[in-house]
């Protein structure tokens, strides 16, 4: 426990010695492709297809608030069990930091509502909802004024009756903007 204390402080110094940002000032929109990639006994019942990611990140003094979802399809191995679609969608904080002039590292965390989506015909719920989890760290490398590619790594923990812990490769794009002036008025 006390390792945890001390990495939390460590970040946290790090973060307020780096200072703080001007809230809202941009918006980051990524776009990635995920791929469960741990053999959990969940993949005695299901193929988990590749998803896909959309996420909006935008300052929020220290650090950065971000909000999303993650989709992914599950087809069932057994005939007898039905196939279902996930969307994670969440609200979360992350920070970001650069190694090197074009290459950052981020670590974040992220609480939201897991949805199911079974496809079974019958008068019983096709829906299912349960809370989720996720803390992620990842890279990013910008190839322009706008655009980053980046490489994340994540676990998201689903508390259903038995609890679901996914990890999560996610590769894809970023894009940054300058927040139009009405939606940052909106926002402060």
């Amino acid at each position: 426990m006390n390792k945890y204390k001390i990495l939390l402080f460590i970040t946290f110094n790090f973060i307020f010695v780096n200072g703080a940002q001007k809230p809202f000032s941009e918006l980051e929109v990524t776009i990635q492709i995920n791929k469960n990639i741990d053999k959990s006994v969940f993949h005695k019942y299901w193929k988990i297809d590749n998803g896909f990611y959309l996420s909006y990140n935008t300052p929020f003094y220290f650090g950065k608030i971000l909000t999303g979802c993650n989709y992914s399809p599950y087809k069932s191995i057994n005939v007898q069990l039905p196939d279902y679609q996930s969307y994670y969608l969440f609200i979360g904080w992350l920070y970001e930091f650069n190694i090197k002039p074009k290459l950052s590292f981020s670590t974040g965390i992220s609480v939201g509502n897991y949805l199911m989506n079974f496809n079974v015909e019958t008068e019983n719920a096709q829906f299912e909802s349960e809370i989720g989890f996720e803390y992620f760290c990842g890279i990013k490398y910008q190839i322009s004024k706008i655009t980053k590619l980046n490489l994340d790594i994540g676990r998201e923990l689903i508390y259903t009756y038995k609890k679901l812990d996914f990890i999560l490769l996610k590769a894809g794009v970023s894009f940054t903007l300058k927040t139009p002036e009405w939606l940052e008025d909106i926002f402060e």
